[in-house]
């Protein structure tokens, strides 16, 4: 087998790899839309609650479960964009990439052996990889907030009845 048809199925398997990836951080981005919503009807469901204004031991109770909500909220906007400051490599796919160039200094920076190609896709492949890695750390923490957030939420409504 030559080296270009190594190449090329290389490249073949990077392409799989790249989309599942991003299949992934669409994946992510789905779940945060879904916790950003359940953090939004919550607060806006406190928001109308009488326990902030009942004895201590709810308004310190509602308090951390505001506070958690609210946490788990701010987490799942970071989900939807995260911010990198690690170095990420040199990509033509990714749009900064694209526009940092000219069009015509764009179109004479495009790959054009296979080699380069592949170099491209893994070089996206890992810039992916770190987006992916802030979404999931995100994720993990927003997930973890809005349902320590439920707990002093709930003991307020079970001491209210009470």
């Amino acid at each position: 087998m030559s080296e270009e048809a190594t190449i090329a199925q290389e490249i073949d398997y990077a392409k799989a790899i790249f989309h599942h990836n991003q299949d992934l951080v669409n994946f992510v981005d789905a779940k945060a839309g879904v916790i950003l919503a359940v953090d939004g009807a919550i607060l806006a469901i406190l928001s109308g609650s009488s326990a902030a204004t009942r004895g201590l031991l709810e308004q310190l109770l509602f308090g951390a479960g505001v506070l958690l909500i609210g946490i788990s909220a701010l987490l799942g906007f970071l989900i939807i964009k995260p911010r990198l400051n690690e170095h990420i490599p040199t990509t033509k796919i990714f749009f900064r990439a694209i526009v940092a160039k000219s069009k015509q200094d764009y179109k004479e920076s495009f790959p054009s052996t296979t080699k380069e190609i592949l170099d491209d896709y893994l070089n996206n492949i890992y810039a992916l990889a770190l987006i992916q890695k802030k979404k999931f750390s995100y994720l993990e923490v927003s997930l973890y907030s809005l349902l320590l957030g439920l707990i002093p939420i709930v003991a307020t409504m079970i001491s209210l009845r009470a």
